[in-house]
């Protein structure tokens, strides 16, 4: 969501630190909040609310980027497994 975006649905203007937290929630937040929800939020509870909401999507965010990092070191190592077995199969056909 661009801060112009958050700002035309609020109605009013809003400072870079209070758009990148809302984006934050936004973007990271495990309810997967919607734009229009965001926007009900900030309604019921300003700003305020979203510094509440703040460390489920850290913790996601903290979450995402481990699961995605064990992805990648499982990938390297199935390419390594592959290689090492490939090599020895060579090796017994000859």
């Amino acid at each position: 969501m661009l801060q112009e975006e958050l700002e035309a649905m609020i109605g009013h203007t809003v400072t870079v630190d209070q758009y990148n937290l809302v984006n934050r929630v936004y973007m990271n937040h495990p309810a997967d909040l919607s734009k229009q929800s965001i926007a009900n939020l900030w309604e019921l509870g300003g700003f305020e609310i979203f510094k509440e909401l703040t460390p489920a999507a850290d913790q996601m965010r903290t979450l995402e980027t481990h699961i995605n990092t064990l992805k990648r070191q499982l990938r390297n190592a199935e390419e390594e497994f592959k290689s090492i077995k490939a090599r020895y199969k060579d090796d017994a056909s000859a």
